[in-house]
């Protein structure tokens, strides 16, 4: 019988399907997650910021000025 070469974790952390997760794919899920709240959160305030721009235009054309 062939050794493997991989190590399993002990840490009794298992995914929905009962699989067991390793320590580098527990860190890579954490680092994505950060990224897409952080990502989330700057299309957020772009939003807002352009919003704002785009009221700001919107009463500029619209306003009386002769």
């Amino acid at each position: 019988m062939r050794k493997s070469f991989i190590r399993r974790s002990n840490s009794g952390e298992t995914t929905p399907n009962g699989a067991h997760c390793g320590g580098q794919a527990t860190v890579e899920y954490a680092v994505v997650s950060g990224v897409m709240a952080a990502v989330v959160v700057i299309m957020g305030l772009l939003l807002t910021t352009f919003n704002q721009y785009g009221q700001r235009l919107f009463e500029l054309i619209a306003s009386d000025y002769p």
